[in-house]
C-alpha cells in the first residue's frame, strides 16, 4: 500500500514544485570578466549560464540554491629574445568555472523591482592549454577550487525578466596563481 501512495505523492510533490506561481525557479545568461590582477586576466569570457532555485522565505528574504558555469578562453601568441635564442609562445587557453552555492535574496523596500542577492559556495576551475611555451610543447590540465562568495543585483525589467550583475571573488588557498575575480552582467526570467 505504501509503495501505490508513493508514486501519487512525489507525483503532486515534484509537479507543485515545478508549479512555480511564485516564481521559485529562474535561469539567466551573462557575459563573465575576469577582474583584478588575478587569474588569466587575458582569458576572454565566453558565457555564463545560471540556474537558481528559492526554497525558503523568512520575511522579505528568500533562501536558495543556484548553480552557475562560465567559460574562458584565450591564445597567447608572441616570440622573445633571450641569451639561449628565441623562444615561441603560443597556446591556447580555457578556463571553465563550476559554482554551486547558497544564496539570500531580499527585494528593495520601496523599489520591489530591485533584489539584491548574498551568496557563498564552493567553485572550481578546469583549466586546459595546448600548444607551445617557451619552445616547448604544451599540452595540460588542471583543476583547482576554493571558497566562492557572490554578491549580486537584479532589476525587473518586463513581466518575469530581469537583468542581472554579480560580482564572485574565488579565494583559492596556496595556488600560484591566486584568487579568481569574475564580473557577471546578464539577462534572465523567473518562472
Amino acid at each position: 500500500m505504501r509503495k501505490q501512495l508513493l508514486f501519487p505523492f512525489l507525483f503532486v510533490l515534484f509537479g507543485y514544485t515545478l508549479s512555480a506561481q511564485d516564481e521559485a525557479w529562474s535561469i539567466e545568461t551573462s557575459y563573465p570578466v575576469s577582474v583584478g590582477n588575478e587569474f588569466a586576466n587575458d582569458g576572454r569570457g565566453i558565457l555564463d549560464l545560471g540556474v537558481q532555485y528559492r526554497f525558503a522565505e523568512v520575511g522579505r528574504l528568500k533562501l536558495g540554491g543556484s548553480f552557475n558555469t562560465s567559460l574562458f578562453a584565450s591564445r597567447t601568441q608572441f616570440t622573445t629574445g633571450s641569451a639561449n635564442g628565441e623562444m615561441e609562445y603560443d597556446f591556447r587557453q580555457s578556463d571553465l568555472f563550476i559554482q554551486p552555492r547558497f544564496f539570500l535574496e531580499t527585494e528593495t523596500p520601496g523599489i520591489e523591482k530591485l533584489r539584491w542577492s548574498l551568496g557563498v559556495g564552493y567553485s572550481w576551475q578546469r583549466y586546459k592549454a595546448k600548444g607551445t611555451f617557451m619552445s616547448e610543447p604544451l599540452d595540460g590540465s588542471d583543476t583547482r577550487g576554493g571558497f566562492n562568495l557572490n554578491v549580486g543585483a537584479s532589476m525587473d525589467v518586463f513581466r518575469d525578466w530581469f537583468l542581472k550583475v554579480q560580482f564572485d571573488h574565488i579565494a583559492i588557498p596556496g595556488d600560484f596563481y591566486g584568487n579568481a575575480s569574475l564580473l557577471k552582467m546578464g539577462i534572465g526570467v523567473r518562472f
